[in-house]
């Protein structure tokens, strides 16, 4: 086996020995972050231990209203052609920290492959964009003035006693125009937005989230990948349903608009009732799609999972997700990958990586995992970003 092979199966970026009892002690993010001490003695390194064997650059862009840090953590060639960014969303979807916990530690391993991607690819990771949040497993919610609020808990106690406030305030909202702004959003608390993934944009006033974005912007800007990890635990009834999909891609790579209103008349036209229609769209969108650099990146991710052993999303989830909609949130183009449908398209705030797309033409992923195991959900995270350095590795 050549070992310059960065497509072939047995060569690994990241080590995939994960050993469950040792994530299970690791809870909160000063857990994550500083480790575990007996006696004095490190038995479990946190993240700045890692960042630190590494020669990691440790950047500090926020602080949080409890003292814990939001940090970049750079590794790789200052000066490579190619800058990727690989973090978290959702706060309550844990299973993102442990994952970029391996993969930073996976690096501490001398290795060809290694050397040759950090040569070429300057990676940042964020072990944790919202500290806070991940202490409490909470979404964090924006209220009406941009501002940040974590739900739950917090969005309950906005919620009691104030269903009816604007209408009591002001009885005009029963008459008005904008009744669901006024009335429904003012009713869950003044929450404008509940998705924390969902608050990139101008309308937004949170200081972390702006921190996160001048840095970017100021520092390591062309940014050329970011990679969103998530999970969805959202409930007993979902889990049971998801129970045993694998991971679901949503791209939001730059398309030409020729090419995206092409997809969106196929989606209305071809209502893909039936398994071979199915195929046959997806086929369509693949050969729209061919050259798309956004496109190709995706699919080495999705790739490397399947060659890892690991789940991708497919089969029944398959044909739910595209099952006919009138205002679809995601548009399938392949087997377990998706693009952002039209009921997104011009929306004043986004998810970070559509954000990042929309302002610098950065080619984003967002990933979601489904129940299965922690560690298979952990290994498949990993599958997917591996994926990504080998294939730019050895594209660029």
């Amino acid at each position: 086996m050549n070992s310059s092979d960065l497509n072939h199966p047995e060569i690994e970026l990241f080590d995939y020995n994960i050993r469950p009892k040792m994530l299970s002690r690791l809870k909160t993010f000063d857990d994550w972050h500083s480790g575990i001490e007996r006696s004095g003695q490190q038995v479990i390194p946190g993240v700045k231990h890692i960042a630190r064997e590494l020669g990691a650059e440790e950047i500090t862009v926020y602080m949080t209203p409890r003292g814990k840090p939001v940090n970049f953590y750079g590794i790789g060639n200052p000066k490579a052609p190619f800058k990727i960014l690989v973090k978290g969303g959702h706060e309550d979807e844990f299973t993102y920290v442990p994952a970029i916990y391996l993969m930073m530690a996976s690096f501490l391993q001398d290795g060809e492959l290694s050397d040759k991607v950090l040569k070429k690819i300057r990676i940042y990771f964020i072990e944790c964009d919202d500290p806070d949040g991940f202490d409490k497993r909470a979404w964090t919610a924006v209220d009406m003035r941009g501002r940040e609020k974590h739900w739950p808990p917090e969005y309950f106690s906005q919620f009691n006693g104030q269903m009816f406030e604007p209408i009591v305030s002001n009885p005009l909202n029963l008459i008005t125009k904008d009744i669901t702004k006024n009335v429904i959003l003012d009713a869950a608390g003044g929450v404008k937005y509940r998705d924390e993934n969902g608050v990139y944009g101008d309308q937004i006033k949170s200081e972390r989230i702006l921190s996160i974005l001048e840095f970017i912007d100021q520092e390591i800007n062309p940014l050329h990948v970011i990679i969103d990890l998530h999970a969805t635990y959202r409930s007993e009834q979902s889990a049971q349903y998801y129970k045993g999909a694998g991971i679901l891609e949503i791209g939001h790579y730059p398309i030409q608009e020729e090419i995206m209103n092409k997809i969106y008349r196929n989606t209305q036209r071809k209502k893909p009732y039936t398994l071979m229609g199915y195929i046959s769209l997806l086929s369509r969108f693949r050969k729209l799609l061919k050259n798309n650099i956004g496109f190709e990146l995706g699919e080495a991710m999705m790739d490397n999972v399947r060659t890892r052993g690991l789940k991708t999303y497919g089969g029944k989830f398959q044909a739910m997700l595209e099952a006919p909609s009138l205002l679809p949130q995601l548009i399938a183009v392949n087997t377990g990958r998706t693009i952002m449908g039209w009921l997104q398209k011009d929306t004043e705030v986004a998810v970070c990586p559509e954000y990042l797309k929309n302002k610098y033409g950065t080619l984003g992923y967002t990933t979601e995992t489904f129940p299965i195991s922690i560690p298979e959900t952990v290994m498949q995270n990993m599958a997917y970003v591996e994926g990504g350095l080998k294939y730019i590795a050895k594209k660029w």
